[in-house]
């Protein structure tokens, strides 16, 4: 249909003759039974084609409809498409990203896949800020931004590492004092790829170093 009002022409519309209860006053609650005219359109309105409406009778394919200027509703209809699968995945992987960052270091290192990623577009990661990278946590020793040339390849003292692998306390190349490993513990060997059990207190040699103070253990 085409709908002539003033100076305006709607074209793509439907206009359905209904009726409605419709206040006498707005805002009171005294109803009249009055006739009214829904308009289904393919598009929208301009501000000019609503005011002409509303100040014009209008002409719908040759047909004169006079006297319907009080505008009831003005609605607007938006499609969309169904929840996908994958829609559902990023949202639970959202969630669980969420509760991965509020873990401390030893737990967030089982879930790496879920900690935050660098994507090269500028916002802030501030200090403290766990990050994914090749298969590790490594942690934002400063407030930067994420760019290329900040990013633990370009600037690597920028960022520190997260002492633990999958749970188990990475043994370091040098083992302090303060570090050493307690009988019966567990720690992830980078060397090799193996998780190792201290066999004695006061650990300080590494697996390499010292075979006979580890056991190979499956995780």
């Amino acid at each position: 249909m085409t709908i002539k009002a003033g100076t305006e022409t709607i074209t793509g519309a439907e206009v359905r003759e209904e009726r409605e209860m419709v206040e006498r006053t707005p805002g009171a609650l005294d109803l009249e039974d009055r006739p009214v005219r829904r308009l289904m359109l393919s598009g929208g309105l301009t501000d000019a084609q609503l005011s002409a409406l509303v100040e014009n009778d209008w002409e719908v394919d040759g047909t004169v409809h006079r006297g319907f200027s009080q505008l009831l509703r003005h609605e607007a209809v938006f499609a969309g498409r169904d929840a996908t699968t994958e829609d559902d995945v990023a949202e639970r992987d959202a969630v669980i990203a969420e509760v991965v960052a509020a873990l401390p270091d030893r737990e967030a290192t089982r879930y790496v896949q879920y900690a935050r990623t660098l994507k090269q577009d500028g916002t802030l990661v501030t200090a403290g800020t766990r990050i994914a990278w090749e298969g590790r946590l490594l942690r934002a020793s400063v407030d930067l931004w994420d760019r290329e040339d900040l990013d633990p390849a370009h600037a690597p003292t920028l960022w520190d590492a997260v002492a633990y692998h999958n749970g188990y306390r990475i043994i370091p190349e040098t083992i302090t004092a303060a570090l050493q490993f307690s009988a019966g513990e567990v720690g992830y060997w980078p060397a090799d790829g193996k998780y190792y059990r201290a066999k004695a207190n006061g650990t300080v040699w590494t697996p390499t170093v010292y075979p006979d103070a580890w056991e190979e253990v499956a995780t």
